[in-house]
């Protein structure tokens, strides 16, 4: 017997007592405090000597002393990379491991205070993607010796007992895949049967857990039957990737009921399949023994994670001894302090920094941060935004709690729990529900989802993506605490909800969602108007939350603001009061310079247009779509005499505005994210920052630093995601052409390859902005300039100054033309390169900047620029310098208030005055503005219209391919359910599927891109063409849209206009309003009148009820199984579908109710409509 195992012996004996004292101070598996750390190193000094640190040996080797006390066969502990048994019974070496394929050793162990019974430095082996496994030879048997059987301590007999055992760490298991830990025989080696299935210890996948599997095949093995196979798998297990786990199962062979398995100390049932529980003896051969695989190394059976402390024994050990081996100390779980809880609402955390493992086998911290609302549902949680205001990420994954006291409904008899991913339902500290977490997605093949509640009928169908369980359950009376936690994203996915909720039901039919308030019944309507106004709560939130947290970057700007307009004021001679008096000064001192021009000229201008032209125009400028009739009550009942001036205050202040400036930065940004895989030159969709940088009325000159800056979320709205720039070989450098583009009107597109021919500009200038924004030298790549030798370069127009590779310092190109100095006072961090940049950019001291900003605004309203082109400034000729100073001092002194400029814009004389379509044949009466030029509406406000027209919704289906949230976030984003134009994203895909089309989508695009939308935005733009195309009244004829906005469905305002109507001359009164924002001549009135008196009188059904107008269901096909042969069928007829367009009311006589679609189809198609002014 070796030394070693002389002192392991001599600790097992001293173990009772070392455990009983431990137990005796509180030591178990609730435990915070734990002995010494040990080693189980044979090779160490004898038991109760103390090593350099003064650690005592006897507690380094207490894991290895438990083994010995129970007297293994076998034990292998991989410390040091070694695959000897430690046992201390293989004296003469016999029993090594032989390393086959991948296996890592000297990997980390369980150690650490979870594990007590371990030394910090205990060790493991890892097998990993690779195939790889041990082998471990058996002794031969010898076919002429009876006793030879029995003559190896790895073969068992009938009435022989086994305990198997290991610490494992599992890290991929696939449902129904059986992995194999340690296992004897069926190894398809050359000379042995193939199913000789000695024993096995095993794993299971099912549901993303690893159950404890046993397996052996019976001596009376004929060959394919499965029959003669006998397995054991447990009920419960293991979440995969969740740490390490002690495994052991033990048997008597022959004796069926005698098997016992265990899963960190605890039994667990299990059930018996293939042949069932059996008294027939095992298979015994001398196979080899196997650690990690079988089959020959079959993947399918190699096991994927970690294995340590493999051991077998010739006895069945104790649940004791059992438990004592698979010590485990947990930290108490955080739980949500009482005095949070409340009937009156729903107390919300949310935890970061949890591990990123689909399973719950973790300990939960403190919060990162809390809230309150009213129901227990959502559809997603505030936003997080930094210190400057943008949207940042949460960690990913993340926790999400939602706890309250509720005292049920005494009529309750069932619950039901619905998530994306995985949930759990406490109540009272007792889980009831436990839903699952997701699985890893699919290649495309995967099922189809059944749109529809597996639950009842009655409810809202379940969305694929989400999970639902429900289960019958009666209430207490009184109080209970509930609590319900949410497992968000994970594994690179998309942090998202689903449509989360916690049910109720008295019948199991009818559910309705709990709420603090008033629960709510989950069919399709309420659950949609309950997530309209959820999402409006959470925009009042974040706009909140915004606030709050760049409460102290607000305060920066307000300095920088100052003394801003403390240097004008002292160069100044205009007007700097008051905001209103001021206001009228400025608009006056424009109105008189544009007069002067034209009289000089002896120019007549245009003549004014009237108030409802003027209230048309103005709210499609604003506002983006045109007046409804509610709007233009509110205008018409404004005092006359400051009616316009009022009207222009109040629409300032409307939620519109921000909408209409998204897409026109969007354009100028080059905003260009993908709805799936990325293309060249995909941005994130920092669309949401724009949004909310408008709806906050953000100073300009903090819109475009932050976007310099490029802080925040990449690919859920911050404007990080205009760092963005996928398959391009200097992102930075395309960035940089479009912030000189946008901000200081410098068309630097050219210098990406060369210097600029026809520009003043070098390759380097556009790479040292390119360095600024990367904050280190830039390199020029090869991609990224003409090739040739020196000698060809020569006969080039273009002339190539920077060699590739050739490194280009971060530092402002343009000191000579924008000279401007910077201030340290005014630096947040004085030596970052990018905030310089953005300094330099956007400083008072600058004058281009707020010249270009406020040049983009006047062209955006006359439809010219005072300086042409907008965004290419190289020989600026301005047509009323003078206007654009005062233009330019306005924006400085507002502090950089683009509402300011558009109020002074749209309150002057020529932009109240009728379009001048002569501006294309006179230049002098463009240049001098003698009215402004004719415009049409954008793509946007074409598509905004109709609807605003119509009163619909858009009603498409989610904007997003990946609607089940299974593919990784930076292959696919989601969208969500537009309601404006600017939220429409490209739906092209490389595979150009029908599968993955979106139809109803597409009948928006198909518009939008006919009227100059881009689909794609690969580069900035400042100006969409005017020119009309063919294609353009024939989609507004035939198209879908147009087809929705005319048909009389019960969403309809204009079904509501035709049943409240007195008289037909009311009805086509209120519909020219409502579209054409006037009323009809009296040649319209008259030939429309006639069309439709007959028949009207009888117009409206008596009895006929509205039918409910949802938006379209889900269609349950993703990218996850769009390869589906059904998956094409699906959508082809649901293209089919939409294009019939909107089901008509059953309120309004049918062949009346086709005449006055047809009214509505003519307004909309008349040119009045798509014109602007």
């Amino acid at each position: 017997m070796s030394h070693s195992f002389l002192r392991i012996v001599m600790m097992a004996i001293t173990l009772p007592v070392l455990m009983n004292g431990l137990m005796g101070v509180g030591w178990s598996q609730q435990a915070n405090i734990a002995p010494a750390q040990m080693s189980k190193s044979s090779q160490e000094p004898a038991a109760g000597s103390q090593d350099d640190s003064g650690e005592s040996q006897l507690s380094k080797n207490l894991y290895a002393a438990m083994v010995a006390a129970d007297q293994p066969a076998f034990y292998w502990s991989f410390d040091q990379g070694s695959l000897k048994d430690v046992s201390g019974k293989d004296v003469s070496g016999q029993w090594v491991f032989k390393q086959q394929g991948n296996v890592k050793s000297k990997v980390a162990g369980p150690k650490g205070e979870k594990y007590p019974l371990f030394s910090s430095d205990n060790e493991a082996l890892e097998f990993g993607n690779k195939a790889g496994y041990l082998t471990l030879d058996d002794s031969p048997i010898n076919p002429k010796d009876p006793a030879a059987l029995a003559a190896s301590p790895l073969r068992f007999q009938q009435g022989d007992s086994i305990t198997l055992e290991a610490w494992v760490d599992v890290q991929q298991l696939a449902d129904n895949q059986q992995m194999y830990v340690v296992g004897k025989g069926r190894t398809k080696r050359s000379g042995y049967p193939a199913e000789n299935q000695n024993y096995a210890l095993r794993l299971a996948g099912k549901n993303g857990q690893a159950l404890v599997s046993f397996l052996f095949r019976d001596a009376d093995s004929q060959p394919g039957n499965s029959e003669n196979y006998h397995r054991w798998n447990s009920q419960s297990g293991v979440a995969v990737d969740s740490g390490w786990h002690h495994i052991a199962v033990s048997y008597t062979f022959g004796e069926p009921k005698s098997i016992k398995g265990y899963i960190d100390g605890t039994p667990v049932e299990g059930t018996w399949d293939y042949g069932g529980p059996t008294t027939k003896a095992p298979v015994v051969d001398d196979d080899q023994l196997w650690v990690g695989s079988s089959l020959g190394g079959n993947p399918s059976s190699t096991f994927r994670g970690l294995i340590d402390e493999v051991a077998i024994y010739r006895s069945a050990l104790s649940p004791d001894r059992i438990a004592q081996h698979a010590r485990i100390v947990q930290e108490p779980p955080y739980l949500t302090p009482r005095e949070h809880l409340s009937r009156d609402n729903v107390f919300v955390e949310v935890f970061h920094h949890v591990p990123d493992k689909h399973n719950w086998e973790f300990r939960l911290g403190k919060p990162f941060e809390s809230f309150q609302q009213v129901d227990w549902s959502l559809i997603a949680i505030p936003q997080l935004y930094n210190s400057h205001g943008v949207r940042t990420d949460r960690s990913n994954p993340v926790v999400v709690r939602l706890s309250g006291l509720v005292e049920f409904p005494p009529e309750t008899r069932h619950l039901l729990l619905r998530a994306r991913s995985g949930s759990r339902l406490w109540i009272d500290d007792q889980l009831v529900l436990d839903n699952r977490h997701p699985g890893r997605g699919s290649d495309g093949h995967g099922p189809l989802y059944r749109v529809e509640s597996r639950i009842s009928d009655a409810i809202r169908p379940l969305q694929p993506g989400d999970y639902e369980q429900a289960i019958a359950w009666s209430p207490t009376p009184g109080e209970h605490r509930v609590q319900v936690d949410l497992w968000v994203g994970g594994k690179g996915r998309r942090p998202e909800l689903g449509e989360m909720c916690l049910a109720i039901s008295a019948d199991g039919k009818q559910f309705h969602v709990l709420s603090a308030r008033q629960p709510f019944p989950l069919d399709d309507w309420h659950w949609e108007q309950w997530a309209k106004t959820e999402k409006k709560r959470l925009e009042s939130e974040n706009t909140v939350r915004r606030r709050k947290a760049s409460e102290t970057y607000a305060r920066y700007w307000e300095k920088r603001h100052q003394l801003a307009k403390d240097t004008l004021g002292q160069q100044s001679q205009g007007p700097i009061g008051e905001d209103l008096s001021r206001t009228k000064a400025t608009v006056a001192a424009i109105n008189r310079e544009i007069q002067q021009g034209l009289s000089s000229a002896g120019i007549e201008p245009m003549a004014p247009i009237s108030d409802a032209e003027f209230l048309r125009k103005s709210t499609l400028d604003i506002l983006g779509t045109i007046p409804s009739l509610k709007l233009q009550e509110r205008f018409w009942s404004l005092a006359e005499s400051d009616r316009r001036a009022e009207w222009i205050d109040w629409l300032l202040e409307q939620p519109g505005w921000a909408d209409h400036w998204v897409a026109y930065w969007q354009d100028v940004l080059a905003e260009n994210p993908n709805l799936v895989n990325p293309t060249l030159n995909n941005t994130g969709p920092f669309r949401y920052w724009i949004h909310e940088s408008f709806s906050d009325n953000k100073p300009f000159d903090r819109f475009a630093t932050e976007l310099i800056l490029m802080e925040g979320s990449t690919y859920f709205g911050g404007p990080a995601g205009f760092a963005l720039a996928t398959q391009n070989d200097s992102p930075m450098a395309a960035k940089a052409h479009i912030l000189a583009q946008a901000f200081l009107g410098m068309e630097m597109k050219c210098a990406r390859c060369h210097d600029a021919p026809y520009h003043d500009f070098q390759q380097r200038d556009l790479f040292s902005l390119a360095a600024m924004l990367k904050r280190e030298p830039e390199s020029v790549p090869k991609t990224s300039t003409i090739p040739g030798d020196e000698n060809a370069l020569k006969s080039l127009l273009v002339k190539v100054t920077l060699k590739p590779g050739e490194p280009v310092p971060p530092e402002w190109p343009f000191s000579e033309r924008l000279s401007v100095s910077l201030s340290p006072d005014i630096l947040e961090h004085p030596a970052d390169r990018r905030e310089q940049l953005a300094v330099l950019i956007t400083s008072p001291a600058n004058r281009r900047f707020a010249d270009v900003i406020v040049n983009r605004l006047w062209q955006r309203y006359l439809g010219k620029g005072i300086v042409e082109p907008i965004d290419d400034w190289e020989n600026p000729d301005p047509t009323h310098p003078q206007v654009l100073s005062i233009l330019e001092q306005e924006l400085i002194v507002s502090g950089y208030d683009l509402k300011q400029i558009a109020r002074v814009i749209l309150n002057t004389d020529v932009y109240q005055r009728k379009r001048d379509h002569s501006v294309y044949s006179d230049a002098r009466r463009a240049r001098l503005f003698a009215g402004p030029a004719p415009r049409k509406l954008t793509a946007e406000q074409l598509v905004d219209s109709l609807f605003v027209a119509s009163g619909k919704s858009f009603r498409t289906e989610e904007l997003n391919i990946d609607v089940d949230g299974l593919r990784p976030m930076n292959q696919s984003l989601g969208f969500g359910f537009p309601e404006r134009a600017w939220e429409f994203v490209a739906t092209n895909n490389e595979r150009d599927r029908p599968s993955l089309a979106l139809p109803g989508v597409q009948s928006f695009i198909n518009v939008l891109e006919t009227f100059g939308w881009r689909a794609s935005r690969p580069d900035p733009q400042s100006l969409r063409s005017q020119e009309t195309t063919v294609l353009q009244p024939a989609t507004l004829a035939n198209g879908t849209l147009t087809l929705r906005a005319s048909q009389l469905s019960d969403d309809s305002l204009i079904t509501e206009l035709a049943i409240s109507s007195k008289s037909v001359e009311e009805f086509v009164e209120k519909v020219f309003q409502q579209l054409m924002t006037r009323a009809p001549s009296v040649q319209e009135k008259t030939m429309f009148v006639e069309f439709l008196s007959s028949g009207f009188s009888e117009r409206v059904l008596a009895g006929a009820e509205p039918k409910v107008v949802l938006r379209p269901q889900a269609t349950g096909v993703s990218w996850t199984n769009h390869l589906q042969s059904e998956a094409n069928s699906i959508k082809v007829n649901y293209a089919m579908t939409i294009e019939k367009g909107d089901e008509p009311s059953p309120r309004l006589q049918a062949d009346w109710r086709e005449r006055a679609e047809d009214f509505v189809w003519t307004l909309i198609n008349m040119p009045e409509f798509v014109l602007l002014n």
